[in-house]
């Protein structure tokens, strides 16, 4: 990694457009909501290099309204973690496309869909 980090630095970031998130969106480096494009870059460059603030998230995404809780990817790690970070908190894996309608099942049962 530490090469790659090197690197970011020399990675022409000027050169990419970046356009307003459609909705907010919460940073790993702080737990604060980037909701403009200016925004976007300085953080991209500190989250490299720092440490993913992962129940400061949850927390910020929780008082921001957030209830449906999706980890797309192999593996159910994130999910566990939800359970210990939120009270009364439920993730759902999506893995395949057989999780996946294991996921739409559930959360339109549970009127989230």
């Amino acid at each position: 990694m530490q090469g790659e980090l090197r690197e970011f630095p020399n990675f022409p970031l000027e050169r990419v457009t970046v356009t307003p998130p459609r909705i907010p969106v919460v940073r790993n480096v702080d737990a604060g909501l980037t909701t403009t494009a200016e925004e976007v870059k300085p953080f991209l460059v500190r989250q490299v290099a720092s440490p993913v603030r992962w129940t400061d998230c949850l927390a910020r995404l929780a008082r921001e309204g957030g209830d449906v809780w999706l980890e797309v990817g192999p593996g159910r790690v994130l999910a566990g973690l939800l359970k210990r970070t939120l009270d009364g908190a439920r993730g759902h894996n999506v893995e395949d496309a057989a999780s996946l309608d294991e996921a739409v099942a559930a959360l339109a049962g549970s009127g989230a869909a």
